[in-house]
């Protein structure tokens, strides 16, 4: 739009205007941050797949939550269940 095209608007229509800029610009920050969390998934994917590393997460229990393949066939050997 050209400064001519905002002068000739009223009041409401401006309003209206901002109103889907705004609803724009929260979509792309959103997606922004989409971005960023794909972004980080997959390099820490990446880290844990291509470890040859016992990578495991426990809960406050002491129970695994998360076992990497090799580990979980490690604590079969030992005996444990994942």
């Amino acid at each position: 739009m050209t400064e001519t095209d905002y002068n000739k608007m009223d009041k409401a229509e401006l309003v209206d205007q901002v109103k889907r800029l705004r609803q724009q610009l929260d979509v792309l920050e959103k997606s922004e941050g989409l971005e960023e969390i794909i972004d980080s998934e997959l390099k820490y994917r990446a880290l844990v797949e291509g470890s040859t590393d016992f990578i495991y997460i426990l809960d406050q229990e002491g129970r695994f939550t998360f076992a990497k393949h090799r580990a979980s066939n490690y604590c079969l050997f030992l005996g444990s269940a994942v």
